[in-house]
């Protein structure tokens, strides 16, 4: 009776070891005024034009037009940035893991409405303004 005992108290305690390998979670990935010392260590900046540029503001102070931005660069009267060009902050999840949902304090401005603005993934807009080539108005936007 013991031996029976023994053997499937090793075996239980073999399964739960191989059960912690292969368990998962999640993690939280912070930047500007949820991180330590205001850093951003996640999200990466790209700009394919020089009439567009991203920036770094924080922290923030709750100020909705400071943290990480992206817009177009204040050029001579005239000149204009041709279609296709952007500036845009990229977080890539790191191998073997997924990105399951976002939490930010976000602000999204539209003031001419030939620019899309907003949070993508990739192949589509998840929330903010998009493209329209009909006057909007002249603004739009949204906060996440």
């Amino acid at each position: 009776m013991h031996i029976g005992c023994r053997v499937l108290v090793l075996a239980a305690l073999a399964a739960a070891l191989l059960a912690s390998t292969a368990s998962a979670g999640t993690f939280d990935v912070v930047a500007c005024d949820a991180a330590p010392g205001f850093a951003n260590n996640s999200w990466t900046p790209a700009v394919t034009h020089g009439g567009m540029t991203t920036f770094v503001a924080c922290p923030s102070g709750d100020n909705q037009h400071l943290g990480l931005g992206a817009r177009n660069n204040y050029y001579p009267s005239g000149w204009t940035v041709p279609g296709g060009a952007a500036a845009r902050w990229f977080f890539n999840a790191p191998g073997d893991t997924a990105i399951v949902g976002i939490r930010a304090n976000a602000l999204f401005e539209q003031r001419d409405h030939s620019w899309q603005v907003g949070l993508s993934n990739g192949s589509q807009l998840l929330d903010g303004c998009p493209w329209s080539s009909a006057d909007t108005g002249g603004s739009c936007g949204a906060v996440m």
